[in-house]
């Protein structure tokens, strides 16, 4: 699970109790301006998530939405849907949204580059010729071949990937783990970690 977006690490844990204060917070922030656009919707994702995290089913978190009132501003704005999916992203998906801010700097809005995000893993599905699933991997590891000369060439989305953990490293465990999670069997983990030596340019173990 990636790490969720939160700005004010000292506050107090949110609870049913002081969600609703919070809540009010956050929508004056947003409609008054206090802080950055990103800030002030992140803060709103934030209770939003935390929403979800205390009232799990659809038909209690959108009785939590309306009862404080969170789908309109206090100037009367509604708040879109869209901006709502947006805000939960940007906290939910702290490594995607902090990647979409890379690479697209020119979009001033939550909204915009959530769009902007689907729209370009949708452009980087579509240049995969057939899906491979986790079966499909397995099948591909012969017995007697060796795991450390197996090449291929980087897909854009390999691209994108090694870019981002070079220039954000703390986040090469997450990567790790996902690919791990990925693996069924532990000969093909112990592949991939050949595979990972390899490209370091040690010696396998």
């Amino acid at each position: 699970m990636q790490p969720h977006l939160k700005l004010a690490t000292d506050e107090p844990e949110i609870t049913k109790e002081n969600i609703g204060e919070k809540a009010k917070e956050v929508l004056m922030l947003i409609d008054n301006a206090e802080t950055g656009v990103w800030e002030s919707w992140a803060e709103y994702g934030f209770v939003l998530v935390e929403g979800k995290r205390l009232y799990p089913s659809n038909h209690a978190f959108s009785a939590f939405l309306d009862r404080h009132k969170l789908n309109k501003l206090p100037s009367g704005r509604e708040i879109l849907p869209v901006e709502r999916a947006a805000a939960i992203w940007m906290c939910d998906n702290l490594i995607s949204y902090v990647e979409a801010r890379k690479f697209f700097p020119d979009v001033t809005t939550p909204r915009g580059l959530h769009q902007k995000w689907k729209e370009a893993q949708e452009e980087l599905d579509c240049l995969d010729d057939e899906v491979i699933d986790d079966e499909v991997i397995e099948d591909n590891f012969e017995e007697d071949e060796d795991p450390v000369r197996l090449e291929s060439e980087e897909s854009p989305i390999e691209i994108m990937i090694c870019k981002f953990v070079e220039e954000h490293p703390e986040t090469i465990e997450i990567v790790i783990r996902v690919l791990m999670g990925r693996l069924k069997s532990e000969k093909s983990k112990r592949q991939l970690f050949d595979k990972i030596i390899l490209n370091c340019n040690y010696e396998p173990l």
